[in-house]
């Protein structure tokens, strides 16, 4: 009994030493790949490299406006630093409401735009990493290796997509989500009950809530049908001869892994509502959605 409490301690930690090396590995590749350039480059194009896009004209006035009001004790509803003022709170690309971004203004202490920016530069080398481990996990689920689950996870952390929005933070932060959610969406296929799919149901639902909760609408649709069309053809693929000569059980699986669905997509909504519902009226006072009322 000894000998088998040793040999699942000794399983436990070549475990535990086997997560903290693909942490440590995926992060070093992220640090390469992103922050070298930058120093071959030289100091005075270290920021034009950090920031792409719009960040210097968009994203960062609004991180910086979010964590001056933070610490002044007070939330951000308009923005005045962007089209001669402009909504903040019910922006969804102000990501105002993520918590990622809410802990980032919170531990930006005597905040400046470069201190806003590096805090942004962290939390989206933090989203890369925690992308690139939940893709090598949901490799590794479905069985491969140890070398095919980290190509895996470098295929999608280092993809043209990811790499040319390094900076254009709101997408990061949702696609990264992608992976954590298809885990979950897995193990609650996988449950043998139905309180186990349940319960990874709902912690799906949460995770999905994060997702759009992280500030961009396009990705939250692509994050969306991902989600269906990876329980759809799990379902497919996972059919048995024997479900199909019973129809009554497997008309009872694919109604349960409806409703768990159904509850996934409800559990996001109802926690993402609170930047859903005003980010819905703005729409609906813009020009398009002006005239697609009348």
């Amino acid at each position: 009994e000894s000998g088998a409490t040793a040999s699942s301690n000794r399983s436990r930690l070549m475990r535990a030493l086997m997560c903290a090396g693909v942490v440590v590995f995926i992060a070093a590749a992220i640090v390469c790949m992103f922050d070298v350039p930058n120093r071959i480059h030289g100091p005075n194009d270290y920021a034009d490299i950090l920031g792409m896009l719009d960040h210097w004209f968009y994203y960062l006035p609004g991180a910086y406006l979010m964590d001056r009001s933070v610490h002044d004790g007070v939330f951000p509803l308009w923005n005045p630093l962007v089209f001669c003022g402009s909504p903040f709170a019910a922006n969804p690309n102000s990501f105002a409401f993520y918590p990622p971004n809410m802990l980032r203004s919170l531990l930006t202490f005597d905040p400046t735009p470069m201190r806003s920016h590096l805090s942004i530069v962290v939390m989206l080398w933090l989203h890369l990493i925690m992308g690139g481990v939940a893709t090598y996990y949901f490799a590794r689920q479905h069985g491969l290796g140890v070398g095919p689950s980290l190509i895996a996870a470098f295929a999608f952390i280092f993809s043209a997509g990811v790499m040319r929005r390094t900076m254009a933070n709101f997408f990061i932060t949702t696609i990264m989500w992608t992976p954590v959610v298809l885990i979950f969406l897995r193990r609650s296929f996988m449950a043998e009950t139905f309180r186990g799919r349940l319960n990874n149901g709902v912690l799906t639902g949460v995770f999905l809530a994060m997702g759009l909760l992280a500030g961009s609408t396009q990705i939250s649709m692509c994050l969306s049908m991902t989600i269906a069309g990876y329980g759809a053809l799990y379902r497919l693929f996972h059919l048995r001869w024997d479900q199909v000569r019973r129809p009554l059980r497997f008309l009872g699986t694919v109604t349960t892994d409806a409703f768990v669905g159904v509850l996934i997509f409800l559990i996001g909504a109802m926690l993402a509502w609170v930047m859903l519902a005003p980010a819905w009226e703005l729409a609906g006072l813009s020009d398009r959605g002006l005239l697609e009322n009348e």
